[in-house]
């Protein structure tokens, strides 16, 4: 379990998108996250890889892992700086940055990832970057 949670964890956050997702999901695999408007992996997935591409030296470092009996629990840091188009605003001079705590709660059923939850200030991961909040 912590070995998929892992591959997933690491697909989304390097932009991936849902074809390398996809393996450690159900199909039908949901996401939540108050500030997101995404409800599927697949929709989170293929955000994430846009994300990478308005910011492509985005990283993440991992802070702790735990689990239990059916989830993953990851906290860790996003580092990334809006350098690239595409974005809700052009790139600015000099590239704004920003670094955000966040954490995925993922749960498992037969094996694979039913969903996932992120919890994340949009205030901090996107106002660095001169995003609209809204």
């Amino acid at each position: 379990m912590k070995e998929v949670a892992f591959k997933l964890f690491d697909a989304c956050e390097t932009g991936k998108g849902w074809s390398e997702c996809a393996p450690y999901c159900h199909e039908s695999a949901t996401f939540h996250c108050d500030v997101l408007p995404m409800k599927t992996m697949k929709d989170y997935s293929d955000w994430m890889k846009g994300v990478l591409v308005i910011a492509p030296d985005a990283k993440y470092e991992v802070l702790s892992c735990t689990t239990n009996d059916t989830q993953v629990v990851y906290c860790a840091i996003f580092t990334a700086t809006h350098t690239g188009e595409g974005g809700p605003v052009k790139p600015s001079d000099p590239p704004k940055k920003t670094a955000c705590d966040y954490a995925y709660i993922i749960d498992f059923k037969e094996g694979k990832v039913s969903h996932m939850r992120k919890i994340f200030d949009k205030l901090t991961g996107f106002s660095k970057l001169g995003w609209p909040l809204d």
